[in-house]
């Protein structure tokens, strides 16, 4: 019998009214490749696309679409196979049958697999063929198209095996379509789920937690290596990027596992135990803990966020006792198919309870000091910040230019891609910086506003985003609370010791033939377009701001600007089809801006020829109103026109595009200018050692709740001098 076990005839014997399976899986994968490629084509061919671009695209659908469509095929595919083949160890009467047969149990899954093999492979070859066929036709075949169609064969195959023994262990451990149903939801979603569990309790307990796009660390080991479907997942997309050795190496070894557990679980299954909700007693356990704990946790995460803030804390130990309890016995019923059984086992649920309160604790009190940790110095390989985060602080996009003369672009917020430390490490004096914003987030405390400015008793507090790439290759994200001399000095450390300049300089290197046109920002907080009929003028413009740029040192940087320029290009971008494939170029619209400081005499000069005021003095003012809030949130709105007050305060006032982000300001109170020459109404900040008196007298009184006397039967008198006075 072993001979024949693979033969033809006894495959055929043995998959008699089963073939509608591979026929199915033909028309699935029918659609996916033939069709899927004749769509793309009419469609590149309908946007007259040049023959080289349509290569180019070609290329990108054999790496990255055919892969894609091809996987949700497969994954179709196994779990269709390994359902047929091995449903039958849910029926005792079919169970008693098959393995009375004098076939070795070993035979038997190895031949069940074959033959789910062969239903899965032989159409997926015969429409990939042609796929082939179709794009050979249309003049689209060369060696390396062949060789990415058997490495996408290869793929798919160890994707394949992947899912299927995964679906074949799911059965083999369950005993009825139910727990088998839970088992295989079990293991293609509880990685996920307790990933994104573990996310939201980080976020909650952590104040310098960052939910970064893609989850990192342990949060995206659960989410990309933990589930069959996402580590196929992302197997793919490391393939499409052409970084998939590594990864292909884990699910070649994933899938191993999960064949010999699969096989052992199915030799050694006892048939007397076919149709009891759990083959394995040990198994029943295990699953039980690692089920309860995180359910556990996650009612109370629940009971947690309800109420808000007040007795929060109780209402989340409350639910997780209540999660506990509930999920503890739901699964002892499902285990014992008994509702008496609720309550069965209390060792096994207090010893769940116990486990679920070390996990409360350890984030409740940062057991593991999430918030306090700073990786060492000489493991930092970068440091990326999200500058875009803190305002105004001069750093324009990023942009770098290429061999073939075209550009790739990269705006401030993609920090990602700004690492702006030094190849060799950080700086001392940039990881002192560091270790002082870390220092300090315990002692702000945590709080659930996420925006990116908040007042305290420190003043502004911005939230920065940061990403520590470390040699290893690990990546550890986190989120800052950081106070305008602590951005300071950051911003100082990275431009002494770090890349910061050089970035900031990057547009420096587009050609002059690509610039359309130069706005500026101004003290009177209005944007006007400069020398619009004279280009010439324009370029004259940016060749001094570069060579007052290139000279100028950091203390100058750091400075009060006193204009904002934004020059806006038309580039000829890279067209990236996917990660690591350019297709080609296209003419993209591209703006920076940057900040110049009084000592870019240069440029400074041929500013002055538009006549737009540079400083506040240059500035006619016409009314300062300002909102003062009580403790209590109520607010009350003074509007100052007597032109000693707007004297005074005009040495106080900066429009809000001219405040660094490291500026000292008032951070309790809102201005709005309105100038007599000036359209409409500017936000402005008012800076904190040149606030005046009155300002400051007014703020108390606000602070201490006295709006009201801010209105009623001062306002009148307060009219005569010049103020008018509303009250909210």
């Amino acid at each position: 019998m072993k001979s024949k076990i693979f033969s033809s005839d006894y495959v055929k014997t043995t998959s008699k009214g089963q073939m509608w399976i591979p026929s199915f899986l033909a028309l699935g994968f029918f659609m996916a490749f033939p069709v899927a490629e004749l769509l793309m084509l009419g469609s590149w061919t309908g946007a007259e696309y040049t023959a080289a671009r349509v290569d180019v695209l070609y290329e990108a659908l054999w790496r990255k679409g055919f892969v894609e469509t091809g996987f949700i095929v497969i994954c179709a595919a196994a779990l269709l196979n390994g359902v047929n083949n091995f449903w039958y160890l849910y029926s005792a009467r079919k169970v008693d049958f098959y393995h009375c047969l004098p076939v070795k149990r070993t035979h038997m899954f190895w031949h069940r697999t074959y033959v789910g093999i062969l239903n899965y492979l032989l159409p997926y070859l015969a429409t990939e063929f042609i796929a082939i066929c179709i794009g050979a036709m249309r003049g689209h075949f060369n060696l390396k198209l062949m060789g990415m169609a058997v490495q996408m064969m290869i793929l798919h195959f160890v994707l394949y095996l992947l899912v299927y023994f995964a679906v074949v262990l799911a059965i083999c451990l369950t005993g009825n379509i139910l727990m088998g149903v839970l088992a295989l939801l079990a293991f293609f979603l509880y990685g996920p789920v307790l990933g994104l569990l573990v996310s939201l309790y980080r976020e909650l307990f952590f104040c310098t937690s960052y939910m970064a796009v893609k989850g990192w660390g342990l949060v995206g080991f659960l989410i990309d290596y933990c589930s069959p479907f996402f580590l196929g997942k992302t197997l793919l997309e490391k393939y499409a990027q052409g970084t998939y050795g590594k990864t292909f190496v884990i699910v070649i070894a994933v899938t191993a596992v999960l064949g010999a557990l699969a096989f052992a679980a199915y030799v050694r299954r006892p048939s007397e135990k076919t149709c009891k909700p759990v083959i394995y007693h040990w198994v029943g356990v295990l699953v039980k803990f690692l089920i309860v704990v995180p359910c556990g946790l996650g009612v109370g995460l629940i009971f947690y966020v309800l109420p808000g803030d007040r007795g929060r804390t109780g209402w989340w130990i409350f639910g997780m006792a209540l999660g506990t309890v509930l999920f503890h016995g739901i699964i002892e019923v499902l285990y014992q198919l008994d509702f008496r059984k609720f309550f069965s086992k209390k060792l096994q649920l207090a010893l769940a309870g116990i486990l679920v309160a070390a996990c409360a604790v350890c984030y409740h009190q940062d057991i593991f000091r999430f918030d306090g940790t700073l990786p060492e110095k000489e493991k930092i390989q970068t440091l990326n910040l999200n500058f875009w985060q803190l305002g105004n602080t001069g750093l324009n996009n990023y942009i770098e230019k290429t061999e073939h003369g075209t550009y790739l672009t990269s705006l401030e917020w993609d920090y990602e891609k700004m690492a702006l430390n030094q190849a060799e490490g950080l700086g001392d004096r940039t990881y002192q910086a560091l270790e002082s914003i870390v220092a300090h987030q315990k002692k702000r405390g945590f709080t659930e506003d996420r925006s990116t400015q908040s007042d305290s008793d420190e003043g502004y507090l911005y939230r920065i985003p940061v990403k520590y790439k470390l040699t290893s290759g690990r990546e550890i994200y986190r989120q800052y609370r950081i106070t305008e001399e602590e951005i300071y000095e950051l911003t100082y450390a990275l431009y002494s010791e770090g890349s910061l300049k050089e970035k900031q300089e990057s547009f420096l290197m587009i050609d002059d033939q690509y610039l359309k046109s130069v706005s500026g920002y101004f003290y009177d907080g209005n944007d006007y377009t400069l020398f619009q009929d004279d280009m010439k003028k324009n370029k004259e413009l940016l060749e001094a701001l570069r060579q007052d740029m290139q000279e100028a040192d950091v203390q100058e940087l750091m400075g009060m600007p006193c204009a904002n320029l934004t020059f806006s290009y038309r580039i000829p971008e890279e067209v990236e089809i996917f990660k690591g494939i350019q297709g080609g170029q296209t003419l993209n619209n591209w703006q920076t801006e940057v900040s110049v400081y009084p000592s870019f005499e240069r440029t400074v000069a041929i500013l002055k020829e538009t006549g737009y005021p540079m400083s506040m003095e240059e500035v006619d003012l016409k009314s300062v109103e300002i909102t003062y809030y009580s403790s209590t949130g109520e607010s009350a709105i003074v509007s100052y026109e007597s032109r000693e007050e707007l004297d005074d305060l005009k040495k106080a006032i900066v429009p809000y595009r001219m405040c660094s982000a490291w500026i000292k300001k008032q951070s309790d109170i809102d201005l709005m200018l309105q100038v007599e020459d000036g359209w409409g109404e500017t936000y402005a900040y008012l800076l904190k050692e040149k606030t005046p008196d009155f300002v400051t007298e007014t703020m108390k009184e606000a602070e201490a709740g006295n709006l009201s006397g801010l209105s009623g039967e001062q306002e009148a008198e307060d009219s005569v001098n010049g103020e008018n006075i509303w009250v909210e």
